[in-house]
């Protein structure tokens, strides 16, 4: 699937709605190349995962 504006823009949206005043709980680094954001928000614990390999563009 084509990362392009129409699912930018949803993303954005879901982000906005879950974690907007949430607060970073937990900060794991389980690969040298992956980060994954504990995020507490709303009564909810949410994660949110970073990926930064060339493979994965």
């Amino acid at each position: 699937m084509a990362y392009d504006g129409l699912v930018n823009y949803s993303v954005v949206n879901e982000l906005k709605e879950k974690i907007v005043n949430g607060k970073i709980d937990k900060i794991y680094e389980p690969n040298f190349d992956e980060i994954i954001l504990g995020i507490y928000s709303n009564g909810a614990k949410y994660a949110l995962d970073f990926v930064v390999n060339s493979r994965f563009l």
